[in-house]
């Protein structure tokens, strides 16, 4: 059996990720306490943590509390630069401390359970959109879950780079 460099060069490398995992563990992306399950999220802060559903606005997707109104207060108040907003989680309690954390904390790591997030609720939104929607429907749900993916990718690729130490 012959040993190539580049074999040696990939098991080295994946020794270091391996040590590194052991020296500085993933943390839950809530409460940043140590996260064994792989999942990104604590089962304790599982149940903590809400997530965004319908009705919300048509805007910035902030949860309404009145189902017969299509945009919040703020989003009826002033003009957005962007065209429209989802919202994966209610952006309180633990989630607004993971997502300060993550912009000014520099918590990369979180990035991954963000997407992964967005993924599974998106696209299960996706896919009850279009079973209930007419021939006549503008709703695409392969090119949402497509852009769904290459979101994810980028805030992986993105995660993957913070824990990279080549520059």
């Amino acid at each position: 059996m012959k040993i190539r460099k580049n074999d040696i060069f990939l098991y080295g490398r994946k020794m270091l990720f391996q040590m590194l995992e052991i020296l500085y563990p993933r943390r839950c992306a809530v409460c940043d306490e140590i996260e064994v399950t792989g999942k990104g999220i604590c089962p304790l802060c599982k149940d903590k943590v809400h997530v965004a559903g319908e009705p919300a606005c048509k805007k910035c997707g902030k949860p309404l509390v009145d189902e017969r109104k299509e945009f919040c207060t703020d989003c009826g108040k002033k003009h957005h630069v962007y065209t429209q907003g989802k919202a994966v989680f209610v952006y309180e309690g633990g989630i607004r401390n993971s997502m300060y954390r993550f912009k000014y904390g520099n918590k990369r790591e979180y990035a991954e359970f963000y997407a992964n997030a967005a993924l599974e609720i998106w696209s299960v939104a996706e896919q009850n959109k279009s079973r209930s929607a007419d021939s006549h429907s503008n709703v695409f749900p392969e090119e949402a879950t497509a852009r769904i993916q290459s979101g994810r990718s980028i805030c992986a690729g993105t995660w993957k780079k913070s824990r990279d130490f080549s520059g």
